[in-house]
């Protein structure tokens, strides 16, 4: 996981000196319009993810049945995708970006070369969801730690390319589909299911896969579009120069949510399979896990960022965008009050009736798009786009409160009080020893790393002794003693 973030954020740096902050900036936008399709996939991926999980104990044929009838349905689904890319590569050139014309047409071909990513992404979500349904996290991250080495390798390869932007286009589309045939063949070797190749495909579980993953697809579109929407916005009214300090800010949050995405991928399949059994109480305890943990994993790398921004990415980057700290600032806000009801999240989808909450918290998220719109022609600055994000995120926290109480009768009080309040105390605590660091030194490497160790080790200490229940404790302390 470390190997992954540390990998990640280093090619932000290599990127940024070889490509220049414009056209970083704009390679990241084409990205982003790529991804904005996505939401279809992470729809498909939650859908998916649950199914397997839910029939991970059924027989042997019905587990081939149920694996059979998504691989094909994902099939499907990337031709669907690269179809409606290629048809929509005018019209996205013409109406929706704005695009340096020394650079439009590299740009253009950048788009077209990028879809069979895109593509090879789509197709690799059945043996992504496999892995989490059998809980093999340990070779889930080999192949991430892969993935990054290699596209980093890629950002270094650029240089020996006259029109690096598309060099980078190919070579990560490259990484892209080697990764799908690697999962491809662990897959087919590690799991019967897997090797089965035929064209089975259940009627019935479609319509029922299809029926749970509409109500999905539109929260995806919402999830989608907050976050690649403000790409586009951001580009309209101030050009690719933003959109790469917009994109610096989105790369450091993504990398730092790795952090707790892991705590989620070992905790999810439990939730699911709890919730499949019947037991509703250990389901609702699971996704309070999952929260205050995820929120916990985060806050210790996140505080330390937060206070030593401005040196870190003079020591990452050197000559960095200016606005970006604003930016990064502002995401790590709201990823922070995103993690608070992480596990609830899970908790909806376990339960399967997904309709109301996607209708109602995707509309509220969506309203980010025209509210920035607002914020902008007003002549707010650029980052008020994030502001809009936080507050909305603020409310549709509150919102998942309230629906999972309905859904499956969770005590709120219970959940703000072993959640966001133990969390809040270890995180105010370690933020008072932050601020007498940056108090005391001067900025420098030193502050920096004593920053980290104090957070790490306040995190660590105080956790155990505010954060976590007598029970969890005792856990704990077995674990130990059996080490």
């Amino acid at each position: 996981m470390g190997v992954t973030t540390f990998t990640n954020l280093y090619m932000v740096r290599v990127l940024l000196l070889e490509l220049g902050v414009k056209d970083y900036g704009l390679f990241n936008l084409i990205a982003g319009i790529l991804a904005m399709m996505l939401f279809l996939n992470g729809a498909m991926t939650t859908s998916s993810q649950r199914y397997l999980s839910f029939f991970n104990h059924s027989s042997f044929e019905n587990k081939v049945r149920i694996f059979s009838t998504i691989k094909w349905l994902h099939a499907m689904l990337g031709f669907f995708v690269l179809t409606c890319l290629i048809f929509a590569v005018v019209p996205v050139f013409e109406h929706m970006i704005k695009v340096p014309e020394y650079r439009y047409e590299q740009a253009y071909q950048l788009y077209l070369i990028m879809t069979f990513g895109v593509v090879a992404s789509i197709v690799t979500v059945p043996y992504n969801a496999q892995l989490n349904a059998y809980e093999h996290l340990g070779i889930d991250a080999l192949f991430g730690i892969l993935e990054s080495l290699l596209k980093l390798l890629s950002a270094f390869c650029i240089v020996l390319f006259a029109e690096k932007l598309l060099a980078l286009g190919i070579l990560f589309v490259s990484v892209s589909i080697l990764m799908l045939i690697m999962k491809i063949t662990y897959c087919r070797v590690r799991y019967l299911e897997c090797r089965v190749f035929v064209f089975q495909f259940d009627r019935t579980l479609y319509k029922e896969m299809m029926g749970f993953t509409g109500w999905n697809t539109f929260g995806a579109i919402c999830g989608v579009a907050r976050v690649q929407g403000l790409a586009i916005v951001l580009n309209n009214f101030f050009g690719v120069y933003v959109n790469a300090v917009y994109a610096i800010a989105v790369q450091i949050n993504g990398k730092l949510r790795e952090f707790s995405v892991n705590v989620l991928k070992a905790i999810n399949p439990k939730i699911i399979k709890y919730e499949s059994s019947g037991v509703r109480h250990e389901m609702l305890n699971y996704s309070m896990h999952a929260s205050r943990f995820s929120l916990l994993l985060y806050s210790a790398v996140a505080l330390p960022l937060y206070f030593e921004l401005e040196f870190l990415l003079s020591f990452w980057l050197g000559d960095y965008p200016q606005e970006s700290v604003i930016f990064i600032r502002l995401f790590l806000i709201l990823s922070f009050i995103n993690l608070t009801t992480i596990g609830l999240q899970t908790a909806i989808q376990a339960i399967g009736d997904v309709k109301f909450y996607q209708v109602s918290i995707g509309s509220l998220l969506l309203l980010t798009i025209p509210f920035s719109i607002m914020a902008l022609q007003l002549g707010y600055p650029p980052h008020y786009v994030l502001v809009v994000s936080i507050i909305l995120e603020s409310i549709s926290c509150v919102m998942r409160l309230l629906i999972l109480k309905n859904k499956a009768g969770l005590d709120i009080r219970r959940y703000l009080t072993e959640v966001v309040y133990r969390a809040m105390i270890v995180i105010l605590s370690s933020s008072t020893l932050l601020q007498l660091v940056t108090f005391y030194y001067e900025i420098s490497l030193y502050r920096a790393a004593l920053s980290f160790v104090v957070s790490t080790l306040s995190m660590i200490v105080l956790s155990y002794r505010v954060a976590l229940n007598a029970s969890e404790r005792d856990f704990i302390k077995l674990k130990g003693l059996r080490i």
